[in-house]
């Protein structure tokens, strides 16, 4: 039995669909460099006559052995077991790749080594984007919207975020454009796709054709993997790259010619890249203690403690939220009838708990209260409509152990 969660002016509605089994989800494989269906624009991506060797042995073999102690998170065996099949028919490139149950190999953004480049270039031509974007109002505001931004802030927006390779398959929530809107589609990244990275670390712009990205909804039904696949894809392989803990200052990129390690500031386009951005490995050498001295009086003057500063603009705010200013977009998923839906959190849950919370409403879990509203619990969490003068756009709110969350029109 199939039960959609309809949203509008702040009710939830359970609407019964059928009896069909659960049928497996598409996601797209889209190869490097390929712009996709109803791409926003033109490829961004960067790649000098110097770079474009090193960049092919990226997508063909995988990053060059790293000047780092263990392996590439992109080489990092997966902690769970995978449960994959494919017909031997397909590893040919240009096959489909089949159908898939497998669990995901989960990669925190600011790990190290993770994205790749070349040390003091670019492989993305942000400006481009931004003028683009400024000059087609129609797409500007689709793309702004998918990513959950007012479209004042585009500019704003790209200016944080940092041009890197991925160095290992990693999915995504693509949107095209199509009909004036953006339309979204579960997607696998080839390793090697140019992309723009946020200052969490996770991919936002596939510089393949600008369009925006979203973290993946992965529901954990079979997957079945369409399109053209490469010589290297194995479903097992493909990684989710999560939202890092912290901002992150300087990312650490592998340079897919040599395997060295550089630091690229987040927000920089390689100008700007530090050689050695781990710091030296050996400790440094012990020095002798300094003679003691005569103790002195202390100072008699005093200083003012020092101006309290008014604390960072967070990107990414909600208007009227009720969770304050610690809210983050998670990302627009649909809910069981196609409705879309922008999940909100704040706290310790990650976002793929928050999606996931959100996105088990059934007729099972799901009860009207007392007081007219829609209430649903999942596991420790207990989420449930609002019908008290919310703003408008929001739906529902959860909360649960460390964390709180918000339902909203995207």
């Amino acid at each position: 039995m199939v039960v959609g969660l309809l949203v509008g002016a702040g009710w939830f509605v359970l609407t019964q669909l059928g009896d069909d089994e659960a049928v497996a989800e598409e996601v797209l494989l889209e190869p490097a460099g390929d712009p996709g269906p109803d791409p926003f624009y033109e490829s961004l991506a960067v790649v000098t006559p110097d770079d474009a060797d090193d960049v092919d042995r990226l997508i063909t073999d995988g990053p060059p052995e790293a000047e780092m102690d263990g392996p590439l998170p992109s080489e990092e065996e997966s902690e769970e077991e995978v449960d994959a099949q494919r017909d031997p028919d397909d590893e040919e490139e240009g096959a489909a790749a089949g159908t898939a149950v497998a669990d995901l190999r989960r990669i925190d953004g600011a790990a190290v080594g993770l994205y790749g480049g070349t040390q003091s270039a670019t492989s993305c031509d942000v400006d481009q984007l931004g003028a683009f974007l400024a000059a087609e109002p129609d797409k500007a505001a689709a793309w702004a919207g998918a990513l959950g931004l007012e479209v004042d802030r585009v500019d704003e927006y790209l200016d944080r975020l940092t041009p890197a390779l991925l160095t290992t398959d990693t999915r995504v929530v693509n949107h095209g454009f199509a009909n004036g809107v953006a339309t979204p589609r579960e997607a696998v990244l080839q390793r090697g796709t140019a992309v723009l990275v946020d200052w969490r670390g996770v991919p936002r712009v596939n510089c393949s054709c600008g369009n925006p990205l979203l973290e993946p909804v992965v529901t954990g039904v079979e997957v079945d993997f369409v399109g053209s696949s490469w010589p290297a894809f194995e479903p097992d392989r493909v990684a989710v790259i999560e939202v890092a803990p912290v901002e992150i200052e300087v990312f650490v990129l592998v340079d897919v010619a040599t395997g060295a390690l550089f630091g690229r500031p987040a927000g920089t386009s390689g100008a700007e890249d530090l050689d050695d951005p781990l710091g030296p490995t050996e400790p440094a050498e012990p020095t002798e203690p300094a003679e003691p001295t005569e103790p002195t009086e202390p100072p008699t003057t005093t200083t003012a403690p020092p101006t309290p500063t008014e604390p960072p603009a967070t990107e990414q705010v909600p208007e009227n939220g009720l969770g304050g200013p610690e809210m983050s977009l998670c990302g627009v998923i649909p809910d069981n009838i196609g409705t879309d839906v922008a999940v909100w959190r704040s706290g310790e849950v990650s976002c793929e708990a928050a999606l996931d919370i959100a996105s088990r409403a059934t007729e099972d879990n799901m009860v009207v209260g007392p007081d007219g509203s829609i209430q649903w619990e999942i596991d420790e969490w207990t989420c449930s409509s609002l019908l008290d003068s919310p703003p408008p756009d929001l739906f529902a709110t959860c909360t649960g152990p460390g964390g709180y969350l918000e339902i909203r029109e995207p």
